[in-house]
Parts: C-alpha cells; sequence; structure tokens
C-alpha cells in the first residue's frame, strides 16, 4: 500500500475511530481492513480533508504503520495494550530489529546518566537497538550513546509526532536519519499527558527484547513500568543504587535481574531466549 494512503487510514482512525482500545481490538480482529472500513464511513469531504492532511505529513517524512500490516513490530504485537496505529519519522526497519528498552528518573543522578551511557554502548555493541523516550537523563542518554557507538535508536515519544520536536544540543548535532527512528502512538496532535506517558511505555517496552530499569522511584512510571513488564513475563534487568534501594528492591522481588557491569549486561543479553515468555497472570499488572 502506498504510503499516503496508509497515512489516511491512520488518520482516519486516529480522528474518527472508536478510542485507541476498542480500535485495537478491530485491528486484531480484522487487520488493516478495520482502518479501510472507518475511512469508508466517512462524507467524500472529511476524506479529502484527511487526504490532504496525509499527503502534507508524507512531504515531511512521516509515516504510518498499522496493526495488521507487516511493519508493524513483532514483539509490540505481543502487548495487550499495543497501539493499533504508530506515526514515524526515520529508518522503519528499526521497527523489527531486536531491541533494548531502557526506562528511568529523568532527575536521574549523575551514575544513573552514566550507566545509561555505558549500557547503551554495551547494547549497541551487540547490534541491540536501544528504545527509550526522550527526556532529559537516561533517555536522552542512551540514545546518544547508542549513536556515539555507531548503534541504532528508536526514540519513542510522549505526544504526537507533529508536536515532537527533537530536543536540541548533542543529541540533534548525533542524529542519523539512516540510523533512528522517531515513533507516536498518539494522534499527530496530541498534546503530553499523564496518560500519554503510559501509552509511550508500552511501545517501549512492547519494542525491547529486554528491559533495563535505573533508578526507579518508590512512585513513578520508571516502577510502574518494571512491574508491568515483569507482571508481562519480560526479562527485566536492573541497575542497583543506593540512591533507589526500595525501587530496585520491589523489582528484584519480581525477579528482576541485577546488572552492575557492562561485561553483566553483555552476558545477561547473550543467554536471553529469542523467544519472549507468555505473561504471567495478574489482575492488575499487564501491559
Amino acid at each position: 500500500m502506498h504510503p499516503v494512503a496508509v497515512l489516511t487510514l491512520a488518520l482516519a482512525a486516529a480522528r474518527h475511530g472508536p478510542g485507541p482500545v476498542r480500535l485495537a481490538a478491530l485491528a486484531r480482529e480484522a487487520g488493516v481492513d478495520a482502518f479501510a472500513r472507518i475511512h469508508a464511513e466517512l462524507g467524500g469531504k472529511e476524506q479529502a480533508r484527511i487526504q490532504r492532511s496525509a499527503e502534507s505529513m508524507a512531504r515531511t517524512s512521516v509515516f504510518a504503520v498499522l496493526m495488521g500490516s507487516a511493519d508493524y513490530p513483532p514483539r509490540l504485537l505481543s502487548a495487550r495494550a499495543a497501539p493499533a496505529f504508530l506515526f514515524c519519522r526515520g529508518a522503519v526497519e528499526l521497527l523489527s530489529l531486536p531491541g533494548l528498552a531502557i526506562c528511568g528518573s529523568g532527575a536521574a543522578s549523575a551514575s544513573g546518566v552514566a550507566a545509561a551511557r555505558a549500557c547503551a554502548t554495551a547494547a549497541a555493541d551487540l547490534g541491540l537497538c536501544t528504545i527509550a523516550g526522550p527526556a532529559p537523563g537516561v533517555g536522552l542518554a542512551s540514545h546518544l550513546a547508542s549513536l556515539r557507538a555507531g548503534g541504532q535508536t528508536v526514540l519513542v515519544a510522549a505526544e504526537g509526532i507533529g508536536r515532537f520536536r527533537l530536543p536540541r544540543g548533542q543529541l540533534s548535532d548525533a542524529w542519523d536519519p539512516a540510523r533512528t527512528l522517531v515513533v507516536s502512538p498518539f494522534p499527530p496532535k496530541q498534546r503530553a499527558s499523564a496518560a500519554t506517558e503510559t501509552g509511550q511505555h508500552t511501545v517501549i517496552l512492547g519494542m525491547g527484547r529486554a528491559l533495563l530499569v535505573i533508578e526507579p522511584r518508590e512512585t513513578g512510571t520508571t516502577l510502574a513500568t518494571g512491574m508491568r513488564a515483569s507482571a508481562a513475563g519480560r526479562p527485566v534487568l536492573a541497575i542497583p543504587s543506593a540512591g533507589t534501594p526500595r525501587g530496585i528492591a520491589m523489582l528484584l522481588r519480581r525477579g528482576a535481574i541485577p546488572i552492575h557491569t557492562p561485561d553483566e549486561l553483555t552476558s545477561t543479553l547473550d543467554t536471553l531466549p529469542e523467544e519472549q515468555p507468555q505473561p504471567r497472570r495478574h489482575p492488575l499488572l499487564i501491559i
């Protein structure tokens, strides 16, 4: 299907679909046909308006990926809250490459940021993408370290791709369109919020071969994401830190693997099974 046609279907679903949860359920059942049906029910004027928007987005190198298509990330598809569509800009092949998801506080300590850099570099040396958000601290450091090591990185936005802007500074200087991908699971004009942060972390977690957690606070998205990963049977790796002992202890009790050095990360990733284990049953903690 032509990229503009895919964008048209994604925009139609984003603007006129039944809501994220119901739309994803329909897409799991009917694939791309679910999006085509939504588009077909629109009036001619609205179809033309969406077509113009799709053409405009395509001129800025944005493309869309629909659940049910061959380009949809296979690991993300196994997440129960996987989004029905993704708006992207960059190297589409990164959607299907194995990667290390990294989650950590934007207010991480200097040692936490250094750990993120070291682990992203080790992952790049193994040929794994880094998958993280764009926030300062752990996320920004991870992307930059991966690129400087010659690796590839996937930046998952917490807002619509039409609002996302690459942070200025070292990351924008190191940015290489051939080795990077920006992904947003939201309508293009969606503003960032607490709710979108949850959706952002669903994609980060869902695309990764394993989740590396750095300096989780006792409450907050980082710890919650680690708990969700554990409940879903995803490998969770945790870096012990004197500043966050209770958060780390909670993850370790859930079966997280402690990582003290980049060499430990490398050996652990080398021994992970290629196929993800089945989710554990838990009434509250699911992806």
